[in-house]
């Protein structure tokens, strides 16, 4: 519909599994497509508001109202984790190439770093007028994200683009070098 709220959907890169969150409730479904089997993973406290697959497709990380990340098992649909540090919603996540750093957004507050073999935060990147999306180079070593408010549509979309230093090496050790 029309001025509708937008749901979090995304499909792993193989296409074997897509994963969607309800409009009001806390939970994500996991569905397998050629099975048709259906994962509910559950531990948010408020309306998850967004989704991604590790590169591999072993991991879904999913953001929250309730201001924290949390990483699930794709196979079995176990939680994997918690990641706290964010204040606000929790608006866009992605998983640098090497899937060993995930890059979360808060609601206009910081780009924050995480490493997660260690399941910790490694670098805030202090940007309180960022939201929307975020995307990493192909090396990881640069993050796209998008500048300002999705509702202002005076400038345009290039003008609106901030890309910023990871501090991540090409290898993805999960530990900035800055």
């Amino acid at each position: 519909p029309s001025g509708g709220l937008s749901l979090p959907v995304t499909l792993s890169t193989d296409g074997r599994l897509l994963a969607v969150a309800g409009s009001t409730a806390a939970v994500v479904k996991l569905i397998d497509i050629e099975s048709r089997a259906v994962l509910s993973l559950e531990g948010h406290l408020a309306q998850i508001t967004t989704l991604a697959f590790s590169p591999d497709g072993r991991q879904l990380a999913s953001g929250s109202v309730d201001a924290t990340l949390r990483l699930w098992d794709t196979a079995t649909g176990a939680p994997q984790g918690v990641l706290r540090g964010h204040v606000q919603d929790v608006n866009c996540v992605a998983y640098a190439p090497g899937g060993k750093t995930l890059a979360s957004l808060g609601n206009f507050e910081a780009v924050r770093l995480w490493n997660l073999e260690t399941a910790t935060e490694v670098a805030i990147i202090e940007q309180p007028n960022v939201t929307g999306w975020l995307g990493f180079s192909p090396d990881g070593k640069w993050l796209a994200v998008n500048r300002g408010h999705s509702a202002e549509r005076a400038a345009p979309e290039l003008e609106k683009l901030l890309l910023m230093p990871t501090g991540l090496e090409t290898s993805e050790p999960g530990v900035p070098t800055r």
